[in-house]
């Protein structure tokens, strides 16, 4: 107890000496608690800027970096289901048999759908990684829309081979409407 009140001795003190200096003990009761309440304020708006608005800022762009962080990894791991399903696909893949012929296939397509192909071009051919992919360019230039779709489903769904349609461009003939010129590339995936 004997230190307390040493201590608040010194503080007095002190704190008479530099009111003495300032003039602070000439003042009434009222202006001496306006001065403590101003003192007070401007302490208390010190604080503030100084010490609570930084870290507030910064805490408010870390939970922005959080939630833009936790949005990323929704999306990768959205993406690393669908490269696991894309790899357990190309696990399924049937590999061709030695003489098979993409344009024999596409022609008997043709057939059972009851399209005339105008013209088949074989495309590149690239090899990525333990897979080879070849393009085939196809041109029919009188097909209707029923004739399409179920020749485009036999190419993809029915067929017992791993094709699909990379791109195609549609538009109708100008001397009949009803009828389509139709040119699409299709890509095949293959173990190389």
């Amino acid at each position: 107890m004997k230190m307390i009140g040493s201590i608040k001795e010194v503080v007095a003190e002190r704190f008479s000496g530099f009111s003495r200096k300032i003039g602070f003990s000439k003042l009434s009761k009222r202006e001496k608690g306006v001065v403590g309440g101003g003192s007070l304020l401007v302490l208390i708006i010190l604080i503030y800027v100084l010490l609570i608005s930084p870290f507030s800022k910064r805490i408010a762009r870390l939970e922005e970096l959080i939630n833009a962080e936790k949005v990323e990894l929704r999306e990768m791991m959205i993406l690393k289901e669908q490269y696991r399903q894309a790899q357990d696909r190309a696990k399924k893949i049937k590999p061709l048999p030695p003489k098979f012929s993409f344009l024999s296939h596409l022609e008997t397509l043709a057939r059972q759908s009851n399209v005339k192909i105008d013209s088949i071009r074989p495309g590149s051919t690239e090899t990525s990684g333990s897979y080879k992919e070849t393009l085939i360019d196809v041109k029919i230039e009188k097909i209707t829309l029923d004739q399409l779709v179920e020749f485009l489903y036999k190419i993809e769904i029915f067929g017992d081979y791993p094709l699909k349609v990379k791109k195609i461009h549609i538009k109708p003939t100008y001397k009949n409407p009803q009828y389509l010129e139709v040119s699409f590339q299709i890509v095949s995936l293959q173990p190389a």
